[in-house]
């Protein structure tokens, strides 16, 4: 009787469960070079981790793939670098020490990506660009001679930036820099830029500093704290939103004048948008001049 019930029951159980352990493959480690990097990612499973070698990787481009699994791109231990590399519709990504010369990381449309200690040096537009995307964590990242803004995040939701440095920047005719950007445009970026939190950040020199004055929505939850803006330019920190800024704060932040520039630095607001809290601007300090 007994050895029925296990035929009838127990075994096809465990065959079923065999079945499926031998379905879900092991989280590998996959080493790779420039000519190897576009077709290994796109073969990775789920928690992969996709090692760079030394190498040059030019512009990577991967499209919109919903159903992509989670993985890791690590060039810690490696003199890899991008020219650009860009990201459409996907979620999971963690990307971890990566370097860009003469351009940087889009991110567009993505979902829970995290990246840590990039390095742009020269790119002629964004070192980071952030459009259409929800939770992401950007940490220790520096962008050097740039030729416009350090990092842009447009039309996103749910993102953080920690430790951010700008400098040494070389503006292309006509561009107005920013070490990082916020905006919320019509009719391109139809969504606000909401619940963004940016600290320690960094500016030194031809750069506008940390800015939102692009939106054209209201914004929520907009947190600037611990930033230093050292600039000829008159835009130190600014913060401004059509329809203000509810539940947002500027705190523990300070901009100087390069000495001998023409402009003293703003740090905007002097007073609170239209929905902030009382004491939501503290521990400022505008308007001093670098030695």
């Amino acid at each position: 009787m007994i050895g029925s019930i296990v035929r009838r029951f127990v075994a096809p159980a465990l065959a079923a469960f065999a079945l499926a352990g031998a379905a879900a493959a092991p989280a590998a480690t996959i080493t790779v070079g420039p000519t190897t990097f576009v077709s290994a990612v796109n073969a990775a499973h789920a928690g992969d981790v996709v090692v760079l070698t030394d190498g040059e990787y030019g512009d990577p481009y991967f499209r919109s793939a919903p159903s992509a699994p989670a993985i890791t791109i690590d060039g810690c231990r490696a003199d890899a670098h991008f020219r650009s590399l860009r990201f459409d519709g996907r979620g999971g990504l963690t990307l971890k020490c990566l370097q860009f010369v003469g351009g940087g990381l889009m991110l567009v449309g993505v979902r829970d990506v995290t990246v840590a200690n990039l390095l742009a040096t020269a790119p002629p537009r964004a070192g980071i660009g952030i459009a259409a995307s929800q939770h992401v964590a950007i940490s220790d990242v520096e962008v050097i001679d740039a030729g416009a803004d350090g990092v842009d995040i447009g039309g996103s939701q749910h993102v953080t930036v920690d430790r951010l440095a700008c400098y040494a920047s070389h503006p292309t005719p006509g561009a107005h820099p920013d070490c990082l950007q916020l905006y919320s445009k019509l009719p391109t970026h139809p969504v606000p830029t909401d619940d963004v939190a940016v600290r320690s950040v960094v500016a030194v020199g031809d750069t506008q500093g940390v800015d939102m004055f692009g939106n054209t929505l209201p914004a929520t939850n907009v947190h600037f704290d611990g930033l230093v803006v050292v600039s000829r330019y008159p835009r130190g920190v600014s913060m401004t939103s059509a329809g203000g800024c509810t539940g947002c704060s500027l705190t523990n932040s300070r901009v100087e004048r390069l000495r001998g520039a023409a402009h003293a630095v703003q740090l905007d607001p002097q007073a609170p948008l239209p929905g902030w809290a009382a004491g939501s601007v503290t521990g400022n300090s505008p308007n001093s001049t670098a030695p």
